[in-house]
């Protein structure tokens, strides 16, 4: 629970629930994901992403995972505004 601590003066005390919750989140994190078929007759989402180092997509149908794309910023797009961006992440999700 994160909220707690937000409070001033809360202390923060790593235990056993923690170590097991980091632990469980490490391993979600760093395992190959499971990708679910695409119904080619579904409908489809497409979630976007850009920050000041990347573009990313995901593909999604039913809120599972078909597909995911990321690369890194070219040079040129490193001066780009963030709407800029955003609108390029788009155009490299749909490529």
């Amino acid at each position: 629970e994160i909220l707690p601590l937000q409070k001033k003066d809360k202390k923060f005390m790593w235990n056993d629930k923690c170590e097991a919750d980091f632990k469980s989140l490490k391993d979600q994190l760093t395992s190959t994901p499971i990708l679910a078929v695409p119904d080619p007759n579904g409908n489809f989402t497409v979630v976007i992403d850009a920050s000041a180092e990347g573009l990313g997509g995901v593909l999604l149908q039913n809120d599972q995972v078909i597909a995911y794309e990321s690369r890194k910023l070219k040079l040129h797009e490193l001066n780009y505004a963030p709407h800029d961006l955003e609108l390029a992440a788009i155009v490299h999700a749909l490529q």
